[in-house]
């Protein structure tokens, strides 16, 4: 049982140094492939009401930027 938590604890730290020491990176996300794919199965909203993740407007329903920050 303890192997394992160790394991995930080693995983962590060299996780968290590899990303101290990568530098700052530029994220678009226009050009994420689930923004994308999503953008084509529903319309997004350019604005969101509350902390919803879908919105109904003249009968069509809509996703909104918070359901796109959700993976």
């Amino acid at each position: 049982m303890t192997a394992p938590v160790f394991a995930f604890g080693a995983f962590l730290v060299l996780t968290g140094i590899h990303m101290m020491f990568s530098g700052v990176r530029q994220v678009d996300p226009e050009r994420s492939l689930a923004v994308r794919l999503l953008r084509r199965v529903l319309p997004v909203a350019t604005d969101s009401e509350g902390s919803q993740f879908f919105l109904r407007r003249n009968g069509r329903l809509y996703a909104t930027p918070l359901l796109l920050t959700c993976r």
